[in-house]
């Protein structure tokens, strides 16, 4: 008799633990799914460089429209001077055009208390091979660098927090176009490149709705 209920004691407890485990399923199985948040990334959004600026010193530029620029025709000891810049941001990308260095453009930015502690790799001003400089501190900047034409060329770029001037200063390097003026000798320095991309703008066919010229000034 006592083994009788041990059986049937053990069959409830069995049949017990079956329900109980069917119970615990079938409540899982009916419960909501939980719904994850996935972050999105947000993705850069591309750099239009829908503006244009020709110059007489033999270069066009391209930029995007949310920046200003200001060729600061005031300054009459550069032989090219453009700022561009975007109110209310800080950040700042300027153009310069300078009598050349003696030297090479490494002897250049060597001799620069700025430049000569910066990160330097070679890269491409438009066509043309150039030096590339990092400046880290208290006021970061990078400088794109080339003698060309007779001339000294720098581009810089001053960051801004927003992080938009970055991009479009890298669009700007690359779509930049150098073209020598008639008559005029491509330096020899150890980054230069003998010709360039010839510019004709009346042969062209572009869209010149948005194009800046410059009145041409000779600069003594």
């Amino acid at each position: 008799m006592n083994k009788k209920l041990v059986i049937i004691g053990g069959i409830i407890l069995v049949l017990l633990i079956l329900a109980g485990g069917g119970i615990f399923l079938y409540q899982n199985q009916n419960k909501p799914v939980e719904q994850v948040s996935v972050p999105q990334v947000t993705q850069p959004a591309s750099i239009v460089l829908a503006k244009e600026w020709k110059d007489p010193l033999g270069f066009s530029v391209n930029y995007p429209d949310f920046m200003n620029l200001d060729p600061h025709d005031e300054d009459k000891e550069n032989y090219a001077h453009l700022e561009f810049t975007a109110t209310p941001s800080a950040g700042r990308i300027i153009i310069w055009a300078e009598d050349p260095p003696p030297g090479t453009i490494n002897e250049w930015i060597a001799s620069d208390p700025v430049l000569k502690d910066g990160s330097i790799i070679d890269t491409n001003w438009g066509s043309v091979a150039a030096k590339k400089i990092g400046v880290k501190g208290e006021n970061p900047k990078i400088v794109t660098a080339v003698l060309y034409d007779d001339l000294l060329w720098e581009m810089e770029l001053y960051p801004d927090s927003a992080g938009k001037f970055a991009p479009a200063y890298d669009a700007m390097v690359t779509n930049f176009k150098f073209y020598p003026i008639p008559g005029s000798n491509v330096s020899g320095g150890s980054n230069s490149v003998s010709g360039g991309d010839n510019y004709n703008s009346d042969d062209s066919g572009a869209d010149n709705s948005n194009v800046i010229y410059e009145d041409e000034e000779v600069v003594e």
